[in-house]
């Protein structure tokens, strides 16, 4: 179906509402107390052992409660699934065999034509269910199971007494790095259009795979989006890579390298490269086929990046990089930041970055390359979560920022699970979480 109209988005504004519990209250079970009183309702223990919870509670609050299960250690657990009925369990049998009953009548009466339409089949059913005695609430309790990734040593139910609504002003932009040229697919064509959505030319529908701002790619043939003769101009080429700062990098022959040009496909230098990485919307970096590296801004400039030898990854806006058999730090200018004067470095995380001088000591900078921790650790992770696992004589710590021991061990060895904020560490029979808070101890 035609949409009708395009119309070019920079950023949309958007409001949305939040709501929330202002204020509660809260009940605590554990396995002593089988019965908690809240106002004129009643939670009712059916059955508690290891990660397995039955309560019931009274219908006037089914829908007005929130629970959380605790470990012995105080921590959350996890839940794991949840069911819930109006009746209990022992009625379950009976209700599923009236059900069953009815579906196979429905489906006989359904391959009689004994319903004139779908309003005529719903009403029968809302009839006939409704004198299922299974289905109906007769006790004046709900019943809820939960079962939890963990054994269950105490439980919180918390109610909500007041309730808030909040708006958030949110703007969603549009960082889509092809949106100066759209393209708008029909059946028959597909038609180019500028920023501002006015078309500038249309084709004939085709099996074009777009890998740039103005490049396409059919059958291993080449593609130049014209816009002063309105076409796509064919190139004479194996390969082309558009890089994030707007130029073009182009290779002719597969015996050759390639050559930078503008976004006018202006040749803008004799140099042949082997390799290009965009690097930024400013930067992009070449390396030469004599292995000499370089950094291209989006005006053309050439820049060949001196004292480096190779360059690797990029974090928190700075590059990695050995010279040698050193490492340092440059920026996506190519201006070294941190020297390369360190045996061994890890990329930048949360701020600081792994160092070390020898290979029995490190030690973390920062992005200016101020030492920030000493190089004190026998071994050291990157930061994650705000906190970072180091050794120190032979015994496993998770320290912070500051160089503060959030844990201190005993333990010579230790494994890792998860990233990010379900990351966990495990020193002998502890485990502790991501943001190193004791998980639980095994005996």
């Amino acid at each position: 179906e035609e949409w009708g109209n395009f119309k070019a988005i920079d950023s949309i504004d958007i409001d949305y509402n939040i709501r929330y519990t202002k204020a509660y209250d809260s009940l605590l079970l554990t396995k002593n107390l089988k019965k908690l009183n809240y106002k004129e309702g009643i939670i009712k223990v059916k059955r508690f052992e290891k990660n397995h919870l039955y309560v019931t509670i009274n219908d006037a609050y089914k829908d007005k409660f929130y629970l959380r299960a605790l470990n012995k250690d105080g921590k959350p657990l996890s839940q794991n699934s949840y069911s819930f009925s109006p009746t209990s369990d022992n009625s379950t049998g009976s209700t599923m065999t009236d059900m069953l009953s009815l579906l196979e009548e429905v489906q006989s009466r359904l391959k009689k034509n004994k319903f004139k339409d779908l309003e005529d089949l719903k009403t029968y059913l809302t009839k006939k269910i409704s004198k299922i005695e299974g289905v109906k609430d007769t006790d004046g309790v709900h019943h809820r199971k939960y079962f939890f990734n963990g054994n269950i040593d105490t439980v919180i139910f918390y109610f909500k007494t007041e309730e808030d609504i909040q708006t958030i002003p949110f703007t969603a932009v549009n960082n889509n790095s092809y949106k100066n040229i759209l393209l708008n697919h029909t059946k028959e064509q597909l038609i180019f259009m500028d920023e501002n959505a006015k078309e500038i030319f249309r084709i004939d529908e085709r099996p074009l795979d777009r890998i740039g701002d103005r490049f396409f790619v059919e059958d291993e043939t080449y593609f130049y989006l014209n816009l002063n003769t309105k076409s796509l101009d064919e190139l004479e080429a194996v390969k082309v890579y558009e890089s994030g700062n707007g130029l073009v990098f182009i290779q002719s022959k597969l015996e050759d390298g390639f050559i930078v040009h503008d976004a006018n496909l202006k040749q803008l230098s004799e140099l042949e490269f082997s390799n290009i990485w965009s690097i930024s919307n400013e930067y992009a970096h070449t390396l030469s086929h004599d292995k000499q590296n370089y950094a291209i801004d989006s005006k053309g400039t050439i820049k060949k990046i001196e004292g480096v030898d190779e360059i690797g990854k990029q974090s928190e806006g700075l590059l990695i990089v050995k010279s040698q058999e050193k490492f340092g730090f440059i920026d996506d200018s190519g201006a070294i930041v941190v020297p390369c004067i360190y045996d061994d470095a890890k990329l930048f995380s949360e701020g600081l970055a792994v160092v070390s001088t020898d290979e029995d000591t490190y030690g973390y900078i920062n992005t200016n390359g101020k030492m920030v921790l000493p190089m004190i650790y026998n071994r050291a992770k990157s930061f994650e979560n705000g906190i970072a696992l180091v050794s120190k004589n032979d015994s496993y710590l998770l320290i912070d920022k500051t160089g503060k021991v959030i844990v201190k061990t005993d333990s010579h060895g230790y494994s890792i699970s998860g990233t990010g904020i379900k990351k966990t560490y495990q020193f002998g029979d502890k485990k502790y979480d991501a943001l190193g808070m004791l998980i639980s101890t095994n005996n």
